[in-house]
């Protein structure tokens, strides 16, 4: 039995997996024709240098959806130089260092919307700030001392 999946993203995949499987091309408006089942989503940016999972179940002749939500955040903190720390949207409580590789980092948006622990600290550890953010789906956030 058939049933479709719909997959969105709230800024672009460069590279969209599904089970394991690249999918070529832009995705069709009305979703993909896919055997009832689990799928496991793959959104990747390497610009961003952002990997996001979703999971769905498609049941024959049902739509079911698959959303990326996702943000980026700028690192622009300067004098001193300064390294952000976010709690992962899918575990509360769980700090993910977003590194100093790049200044813009793809980040995972929470699905019910809530704020997120961010910690801000300089290389000496003599400046750490701690903030409440709102991780907005396909918006940037520009973080400043």
């Amino acid at each position: 039995m058939l049933g479709t999946l719909l997959v969105s993203s709230t800024l672009p995949c460069t590279e969209l997996w599904l089970n394991r499987q690249k999918i070529p091309g832009k995705l069709p408006d009305k979703g993909l024709v896919v055997a009832a089942g689990s799928y496991k989503g793959l959104c990747f940016n390497p610009k961003y240098e952002m990997a996001l999972f979703e999971y769905t179940i498609v049941e024959a002749s049902k739509p079911a959806s698959m959303t990326f939500r996702w943000g980026i955040v700028v690192n622009q903190l300067e004098n001193p130089l300064g390294r952000i720390a976010l709690e992962n949207p899918k575990a509360p409580g769980q700090m993910i260092d977003l590194g100093i590789t790049s200044p813009e980092i793809g980040v995972a948006a929470p699905a019910d919307g809530r704020k997120l622990k961010m910690v801000l600290k300089d290389d000496t550890g003599a400046r750490t700030e701690e903030r409440s953010v709102l991780i907005e789906p396909g918006q940037r956030l520009v973080v400043k001392w």
